[in-house]
């Protein structure tokens, strides 16, 4: 299987497996109205489920775009290292195509 190919597979799987996670946290939501104490070692919170749900979804999107975000910097670190490296080879094989032939007789 090519790459491209794996890449195309992945992104599917990444979809459908995003649908399915919405979907849960959807009914998870519709099904959860009551209200709940969250004791945090500063105060307690009283809030419906519903909000604590979201603010908690809120907070693993935020985490994981974070991570994401760096992944992505580093990445494109990594490109335009590539590129710069690619850029010299280019001009070493240019110079070495216009280098004078030797005879080796």
């Amino acid at each position: 299987m090519s790459d491209r190919r794996r890449q195309q597979v992945r992104n599917v799987l990444a979809f459908v497996l995003l649908i399915v996670i919405s979907s849960a946290i959807g009914i998870l939501v519709v099904f959860n109205e009551g209200h709940v104490t969250l004791s945090l070692p500063w105060t307690d919170v009283q809030a419906p489920l519903v909000v604590l749900l979201g603010i908690s979804a809120l907070v693993g999107v935020v985490i994981t775009a974070s991570i994401f975000w760096v992944r992505i910097r580093r990445l494109n670190q990594k490109v335009a290292d590539l590129r710069a490296e690619n850029r010299a080879l280019q001009t070493e094989v240019e110079q070495m195509r216009t280098a004078p032939m030797r005879d080796f007789y």
